[in-house]
């Protein structure tokens, strides 16, 4: 998995780029890139359309810490918007770069065998 997130990264510098004002941008390539990996992923996990409670391993807690920190990115980047044109593609990766964080939470449980639990909605 360390190609995927250094592919992940290197994306980032685009989104990077273009929120800085370069003419720079995500290609839709990119995202269905991220979307096949995510489907790679997925295969390796058990429940994977089912939410967990974070923090069954270390590895998998920051996985999920830096999801949330991804949806609060792209919720401020909608927000740039409104100053500056930010390509669709880019928010498109953006909004399924989260996937592929709960993605890579989960696998990181299964590496570790750790028992991830579902909340109990009480």
């Amino acid at each position: 998995m360390a190609l995927e997130v250094k592919n992940v990264q290197e994306c980032l510098f685009i989104v990077q780029a273009e929120l800085a004002g370069a003419s720079k941008s995500m290609l839709p390539t990119h995202t269905e890139k991220l979307e096949l990996t995510i489907g790679k992923i997925e295969t390796l996990i058990e429940n994977r359309h089912t939410f967990v409670i974070p923090g069954s391993t270390k590895l998998s807690a920051l996985f999920d810490y830096v999801r949330a920190v991804s949806r609060r990115t792209e919720r401020a980047v909608l927000d740039v918007r409104a100053i500056r044109n930010i390509s669709i593609p880019t928010r498109t990766y953006l909004n399924r770069l989260s996937s592929f964080l709960y993605a890579l939470a989960r696998y990181a449980a299964v590496v570790e065998n750790a028992e991830e639990s579902s909340p109990s909605y009480l």
